[in-house]
């Protein structure tokens, strides 16, 4: 399947996701407009401000903890594709596989099995900086995208101003990401990745 047509199934998905998340609300008295939000933006943060708006929490991290967050009272599940199927999608459409923040969690999980395995399907790069790595996770991070030649990536994972749940201000746009010297590997590396897939498709 074709990377625009998984971003479609996505897309819809995440509109359809919004609309059942609202109605689950609904079924606890809290009444929400279930109509489209500024600029498409169909996300549980946008929900979560509309909670605020309404008054019925304080805060976007209280819509989370109550409603909003995996296996709350008003929470929907997403759609998901297999790994090696976005990996293919992803390499085919000349993209660079990056696997996002790990974090703590996957990365106790076999993690550098995983990163072997991936490779196998066309992972390229690992988000090794970002505000909820600390810096002993950071450094291991490193250190293993150095072991097994991975492109590094980092970022603020900025959403804007909706954005409440890591409560830092490295989280803020620009505050987080690659030096000077990481970042021209990453732009060389696409470059040279880009001349690649020239030749073996000519």
């Amino acid at each position: 399947e074709s990377l625009l047509a998984l971003l479609d199934r996505f897309k819809n998905d995440r509109i359809e996701r919004y609309h059942k998340i609202i109605r689950n609300l609904e079924e606890l008295s809290i009444h929400l407009p279930d109509e489209a939000p500024p600029k498409d933006s169909y996300g549980r943060a946008h929900i979560a401000k509309l909670l605020i708006e309404h008054g019925y929490v304080a805060s976007i991290k209280e819509a989370f903890q109550i409603y909003l967050d995996v296996d709350k009272i008003a929470y929907e599940k997403r759609f998901k594709i297999d790994t090696r199927e976005a990996l293919k999608a992803l390499r085919t459409a000349g993209g660079i596989p990056v696997l996002a923040h790990p974090g703590e969690k996957l990365y106790n999980l076999h993690f550098e099995q995983l990163l072997t395995e991936l490779k196998v399907h066309g992972l390229l790069g690992l988000e090794v900086y970002h505000p909820s790595h600390r810096k002993e996770l950071t450094n291991r991070l490193y250190a293993l995208a150095r072991k097994n030649r991975l492109i590094i990536t980092g970022g603020s994972d900025f959403h804007g101003q909706l954005d409440s749940k890591l409560n830092s201000v490295n989280d803020k746009l620009g505050r987080y990401g690659l030096n000077d010297h990481l970042m021209m590997k990453l732009i060389r590396f696409n470059r040279s990745l880009k001349n690649y897939d020239k030749k073996t498709t000519t």
